[in-house]
């Protein structure tokens, strides 16, 4: 009777513990399908993090291309009308030096004809003199402010020379500024797009392993419980014969 009584506690033993094991391979494909599905989206956001970055990054390569572009127009034009101011330069000293020229002539007629009206007693002939004196004064006075005039825009065109040297030296500083940004942005997004090209891969292998596994996991579950439950119900039945062999009177 001993015997029997240990064979039956043991059997029952045994029970438990497949009882224990399907419990705990109960859900296991569930578990795991979750875990999966939770790295799948965790991989999925990283690579659209990824793509947003690089579609930003695009975006501001494009902004400063443009802003490049119109920084290396605004030079040009400034080069081009520094350009012809300088051509202009030259024509406006030489008509400079002719109003100079025509100034020192007047003065010295005007200068002449003082003297002839000093000299002489003649009324007739010293009106006519005066006469030629006003004329000469009037002369004198446009050329003077001709060539004020000149001087002024001789003067004039000068600073805007100087001015838009500053200007173009300005825009060049910024153009560099631009191209140095672009250039690190375009480093910045072929590194991106190296990352993006292997995250891919990765997730894409990954995605594939996960779902084998899930897959096996539930061909696992389904056999396990299958087996363990039909190991528990013959265990149960071989305790049923025991104890059906301990209650008959031998």
């Amino acid at each position: 009777m001993v015997t029997v009584d240990v064979s039956s506690d043991a059997l029952q033993k045994a029970r438990e513990s497949l009882q224990s094991f399907q419990s705990a391979t109960t859900g296991l494909a569930t578990r795991l399908s979750s875990h999966s599905d939770s790295s799948i989206e965790s991989c999925a956001a990283t690579l659209g993090h990824v793509a947003d970055e690089i579609m930003q990054l695009e975006a501001k390569i494009n902004q400063l291309d443009m802003e490049i572009q119109r920084i290396s127009g605004d030079i040009l034009k400034k080069q081009d009308e520094r350009e012809s101011l300088k051509e202009e330069l030259p024509r406006l000293e030489s008509d400079l030096a002719s109003a100079d020229r025509q100034v020192s002539i007047l003065a010295q007629q005007l200068s002449a004809l003082q003297a002839q009206a000093s000299a002489t007693d003649d009324p007739q002939q010293k009106q006519a003199i005066l006469a030629q004196i006003a004329q000469t004064t009037s002369q004198l006075s446009s050329a003077k402010q001709k060539r004020s005039e000149l001087q002024q825009r001789i003067s004039d065109t000068k600073q805007r020379i100087t001015n838009l040297d500053s200007t173009i030296s300005t825009l060049r500083s910024e153009r560099s500024r631009c191209v140095s940004d672009r250039d690190q942005k375009a480093q910045r997004l072929a590194r991106l797009q190296r990352k993006h090209e292997q995250l891919e891969s990765v997730f894409k292998s990954a995605r594939g392993e996960l779902g084998t596994m899930t897959a096996a996991a539930k061909s696992f579950e389904s056999n396990a419980s299958e087996t363990m439950t039909r190991s528990i119900s013959n265990i149960d039945k071989c305790i049923a014969q025991i104890d059906e062999y301990l209650n008959t009177d031998l």
